[in-house]
């Protein structure tokens, strides 16, 4: 698959490498490699876990088209795999809820010696979302996705957006 090559020619890993696996939210965007990722652990917060979970349910009781039933069946069975993640992943590495987008959306802070990277997820998008100080659209609670971006920006040197690449946090100089 492309993920696999894209890991390989990124990072110089292998699927078979990989260990854990975050999602900063179930939005399909973020699990359409999991597939190839079987082996690993995945984690997703707790919060987002349940409020995805509730969903997921409620639309197959009320679904009467079998073809939807069976793609709900198979996000249900992949949500069932993520465990929630602790709120310390690995040393250094600490869960940052940034809800909004999503209910539990989340980013992974990093805490080096000279800066701080942050995993955004859907928090902050793209480096165009970054620029303009705007969240994605069509938030779950825009409120909350624009306090989320606030923090985000607030805190991080660096930031890895859920769309975008690594970005300098050219924000933060003017704060």
């Amino acid at each position: 698959p492309a993920i696999g090559a894209h890991l390989n020619e990124r990072a110089g890993l292998r699927l078979e490498d990989v260990t854990d696996v975050f999602l900063t939210n179930f939005r399909p965007a973020h699990r359409r490699g999991l597939p190839a990722l079987t082996h690993a652990n995945w984690m997703i917060t707790e919060r987002e876990r349940e409020a995805v979970g509730l969903h997921l349910v409620e639309q197959f009781q009320q679904c009467d088209d079998e073809e939807v039933a069976q793609v709900i069946k198979q996000d249900i069975a992949l949500l069932q795999k993520c465990k929630a993640a602790p709120d310390k992943l690995a040393e250094q590495v600490d869960l940052f809820p940034l809800p909004g987008y999503t209910p539990g959306n989340s980013g992974l802070l990093i805490s080096l010696s000279a800066a701080t990277v942050l995993i955004a997820g859907d928090a902050v998008p793209t480096q165009e979302h970054l620029t303009q100080g705007q969240v994605l659209s069509g938030a779950f609670d825009l409120e909350a996705a624009r306090t989320s971006f606030g923090e985000a920006v607030e805190i991080a040197d660096w930031l890895i957006a859920g769309h975008d690449n690594l970005l300098p946090n050219l924000t933060r100089r003017f704060m």
